[in-house]
């Protein structure tokens, strides 16, 4: 024990020393919990929400009418050899006749486009997301053969909330931080069922040269905010109501 000696006279001798006392097991319990806690988070990792969101088009505003259009429409085209000319019709030596179309041929019936949706654009990299299959609910158009008028299926389709709603919601992560994703590329592709086959299409109707990875897309691209999706062009990025393709061709040169 150290000695104290007061040398001043005329104060107060008394002195108040504090102890100190530290109890090695005060909150030993919280710290097990929260090491605990922090072992889990080891082993099991941080709750992730992977919950699905269906996102719907984003309505597009048109001053003139002061209304939305929040339908999407893919236009598909066809090139016909005999006419050398991009028509929205299956009616195509290389495709289906008249009849296979007027008679819902099984051959034409089983046919169907096909869109994929990818992370990237260089075909070596990219991976598959989203598939959509567009199949029995196109479009129509009169068609006058022999002084008759038919009402034809036609490769075109108007997707919309309220009749045609196969193909128009996307389904998708509900958080943005699942994937770091938001926006996809999409392609097209036609099954012909007469032949077994794809067709590719490309969103542009320059098929006289090799294709480079840009004209087979368009971009879809989504909103985490209020669920909803909108397409715009790959080179001027403008927001696209129509998405058209075209068939595209082997190159001849």
């Amino acid at each position: 024990m150290n000695r104290i000696k007061i040398l001043k006279d005329g104060v107060n001798n008394q002195i108040q020393i504090p102890l100190f006392e530290d109890w090695d097991y005060n909150n030993r319990e919280d710290s097990v919990n929260e090491y605990s806690q922090d072992v889990l988070r080891e082993l099991v990792g941080s709750a992730t929400d992977y919950e699905i969101a269906r996102f719907t088009k984003r309505p597009i505003y048109v001053s003139a009418t002061n209304s939305y259009i929040t339908s999407i429409k893919h236009v598909f085209k066809f090139f016909n050899p005999e006419t050398g000319t991009w028509d929205e019709n299956y009616i195509n030596p290389n495709y289906f006749s008249f009849n296979d179309i007027k008679n819902d041929d099984k051959s034409f019936k089983n046919s169907f486009f096909k869109l994929d949706l990818y992370d990237k654009m260089e075909q070596s990299k990219r991976k598959n997301f989203l598939t959509i299959v567009l199949q029995n609910n196109q479009d129509t158009f009169e068609y006058t053969l022999n002084n008759k008028t038919y009402v034809l299926k036609k490769p075109s389709y108007s997707l919309n909330y309220n009749t045609t709603s196969e193909g128009f919601f996307m389904y998708w992560f509900k958080e943005y931080q699942i994937l770091n994703l938001d926006s996809l590329y999409i392609t097209a592709k036609f099954f012909n069922s007469k032949t077994g086959e794809f067709v590719t299409f490309l969103n542009q109707s320059s098929n006289t040269k090799r294709i480079i990875d840009s004209e087979l897309y368009y971009k879809v691209n989504f909103n985490f905010n209020n669920y909803t999706y909108y397409y715009t062009g790959i080179v001027n990025d403008e927001e696209q109501e129509t998405i058209t393709w075209y068939e595209y061709l082997n190159p001849t040169s």
